[in-house]
């Protein structure tokens, strides 16, 4: 029998009545998008089963609590108590799983993935579940309900910015000499100990006595940010703000709230990509409404963006104090400011410069602005999209085949541009266990630097071979060239990423516009044979491919041959590659015919 018993608790409220059980793992399925309301869940179950005009999902649950088991046993959602009490011979839902889609007549062989927040409990206790719902409500009654965003984005975090940056501008003078002395320190001790670097930097017209004190002066105004004299004061500004409990935030530092809810948001935004794929449609988001989304956790998207709009308003500040301190009248007001004083007019003004950072269309962010990439991840949807429009270099003949590829793309912030410290990880919720994984790390590079130095002591620093054991001419780039029984498109594939590598080194490493005339074109040439190649190759029509295949081969090949005679540098890369164009369509080779007389069996 699939029919149960499904009951639904509110916070003020409870629901039950019958349903058939698949319906009722849809339900706790779409307890990922974190609900509180029956309405909520409704408007989540949306995502593992397609709204069927008006009818309501939970059409048949009214207001009461009846939980005798029915059928094939009970189903408890308990929506405030974050608890779920399975007790059913129809199916055992779990924390995690995949849940068949349902689009509206039936049910689909799309398997939809989910994932539940590490606060839900599942209980197989249908007699005494209510004691423990009772537990869990008392408990979870006692955790206060904080707005966290207000103090994250708001006065507490300007005022903390415009008081630090104040104190620490003050002492500017004993910050720049102690970087100075210190960057003195470490281009003195990279000049003692990296003779060979020195050797390396003079033979490039470079000489170490000038590096030494670039490294000692004051970077100029184009430099970046991160090489300027007071980089650092700010960055332990930034990492104290993280670091330090406030009353506010019920007694934790904003670092832990912040990654309270990061894993599972990873999750629900992964099995959205998935969805999406599977279905080739945006899968619904939250409302903006929902408890989900007001109050909800920090994903890895809003803690990059947030980590940046931080920077901005640290650096806008300091770069006020040192516009005022450069003014005669400025310096001497500066001099005796007080701090209230300061923050009075000076918070104002940072509530406009966060509001103009996180409204401003951000080319890193494919011209989305921070605002609206922070948004679209509290709804819970994914950055998709067209293949044409993830390509980063137009040239690339990989990025050319990815993007021939069906279904939407997917981009993602991984904070790889935060600076490394314990502060700024988004993994190690705990101190030991980011201590713990640079002590991994160490002893990995250890192990490399030890591994290379014996490989450059052999001479066997390549790591690719060819099919006969010797050096391959492709050191950057996947060469599966002599590789039994691997499909045309893989191999087809190979040849792309060795096609990119010859490019790359085609333009010197200039950026395409600095690529001159003459060798852009041949760029463009080898782009057209192969992307030539590709829409052959992806023709259903057999003969099609049989009749043009060879010439479309041919001509790679001359291509190849052109670039090889104008640069002799690259010959060997073009031959080779011609090679594997001529080789591309080869047969696999086929197995021996064992025969029972056959006294060398291959076992």
């Amino acid at each position: 029998m699939s029919e149960i018993r499904l009951v639904i608790r509110e916070q003020e409220r409870d629901w039950s009545g019958t349903m058939h059980a698949s319906c009722a793992d849809r339900a706790i399925a779409a307890l990922s998008a974190d609900p509180v309301t029956i309405d909520e869940l409704e408007a989540a179950v949306a995502r593992f089963a397609k709204p069927h005009g008006d009818s309501r999902f939970f059409a048949n649950l009214s207001p009461s609590l009846c939980d005798e088991p029915y059928a094939a046993g009970l189903i408890v959602i308990d929506l405030s108590a974050r608890l779920i009490v399975v007790n059913s011979t129809y199916s055992s839902p779990g924390t995690s799983g995949e849940i068949e889609y349902h689009d509206g007549n039936c049910c689909t062989k799309t398997l939809l993935p989910y994932h539940l927040a590490d606060d839900w409990f599942i209980s197989s206790n249908g007699l005494d579940w209510q004691a423990t719902a009772d537990e869990r409500r008392r408990e979870r009654s006692e955790q206060a309900v904080l707005d966290v965003r207000k103090v994250f984005y708001g006065q507490p975090l300007l005022e903390f910015v415009a008081r630090e940056v104040l104190s620490a501008f003050a002492r500017r003078d004993q910050i720049a000499e102690a970087v100075r002395a210190r960057r003195a320190e470490e281009a003195e001790r990279w000049r003692a100990d990296d003779c060979d670097e020195q050797d390396d930097l003079e033979e490039e017209g470079e000489d170490a006595d000038d590096l030494l004190d670039e490294l000692a002066d004051e970077p100029g105004a184009d430099e970046e940010r991160y090489g300027d004299l007071f980089y650092d004061a700010l960055k332990q500004i930034h990492a104290a703000w993280l670091l330090t409990p406030r009353e506010d935030l019920g007694g934790a530092c904003p670092r832990e709230i912040a990654l309270q809810q990061r894993s599972h948001i990873a999750w629900d935004m992964q099995d959205r990509c998935s969805q999406w794929s599977l279905q080739h449609a945006c899968p619904p988001g939250l409302d903006e409404a929902s408890h989900a989304y007001l109050q909800g956790g920090f994903g890895t998207h809003e803690l990059v963006e947030y980590y940046s709009l931080v920077r901005e308003l640290l650096w806008s500040c300091w770069e006020q104090l040192a516009e005022l301190a450069s003014s005669p009248l400025g310096a001497e007001r500066l001099a005796s400011l007080a701090a209230g004083d300061f923050l009075a007019d000076e918070v104002p003004r940072l509530e406009k410069v966060r509001e103009a950072w996180l409204d401003a269309p951000d080319v890193e962010l494919h011209g989305r602005t921070p605002r609206s990439v922070i948004n679209r991840e509290r709804a819970r949807l994914p950055e998709g999209v067209s293949g044409k429009e993830a390509i980063v270099d137009p040239d690339c003949p990989c990025c050319q085949m990815l993007a021939d590829m069906p279904g939407p793309a997917f981009w993602h912030l991984d904070g790889s541009g935060m600076d490394d410290e314990f502060a700024f990880d988004m993994r190690h919720r705990t101190r030991e266990a980011w201590e713990a994984e640079q002590q991994r790390w160490e002893e990995h590079r250890r192990q490399f630097d030890a591994e290379w130095a014996e490989r450059t002591r052999l001479g066997v620093t390549d790591a690719h071979a060819t099919r006969d054991g010797s050096p391959s001419v492709w050191s950057r780039s996947l060469d599966i060239d002599g590789k039994d029984d691997v499909p045309l498109g893989a191999r087809a594939f190979s040849v792309g990423c060795n096609l990119a590598e010859l490019i790359v080194s085609l333009r010197g490493g200039a950026e395409r516009e600095q690529t001159e005339p003459a060798t852009q074109r041949q760029i463009e040439q080898l782009n057209r044979d192969f992307g030539n190649l590709r829409e052959i190759l992806q023709s259903p029509d057999a003969s099609l491919i049989e009749a043009l295949v060879e010439p479309v081969l041919h001509r790679c090949q001359e291509t190849l041959a052109e670039v090889a005679s104008a640069r002799p540098e690259l010959a060997t890369k073009c031959e080779d590659l011609a090679g594997k164009f001529s080789r591309l369509l080869d047969p696999p080779p086929q197995e021996p015919d064992w025969g029972p007389d056959d006294l060398e069996l291959p076992f």
